[in-house]
């Protein structure tokens, strides 16, 4: 969206090729996850949870479009969330995975 920005079209696709070409990792991160993803239906977190991505291989390029930017997100988002989550969230620390590892006082009995 060039002209929400006050650029020209030329002006956006030069620096998005700039970009990539001074960051190609990242180019090859959103290729290889669409990839994964369009072959078996989801992608993972960093952390092993699996994002499931209806609409991947869907005929219609918008849907398809919307499916692929959720592929390259999730693992991002997932990862981001969780590393959150167990850092710094005294809940998560207690109860990671869903099981309680409050440690238990033993009695006086």
């Amino acid at each position: 969206r060039p002209r929400q920005l006050g650029i020209e079209t030329g002006q956006a696709r030069d620096f998005i090729d700039a970009y990539f070409a001074r960051y190609p990792e990242i180019r090859r991160y959103m290729n290889e996850t669409r990839e994964f993803a369009r072959a078996k239906g989801y992608v993972t977190t960093p952390f092993g949870r699996r994002c499931f991505v209806p609409g991947i291989t869907d005929t219609n390029a918008a849907r398809r479009n919307y499916a692929e930017r959720q592929a390259m997100n999730a693992p991002l988002q997932g990862g981001s969330r969780r590393y959150y989550q167990t850092r710094h969230d005294p809940a998560a620390r207690c109860f990671g995975e869903g099981r309680a590892t409050i440690p238990l006082a033993a009695s006086g009995s």
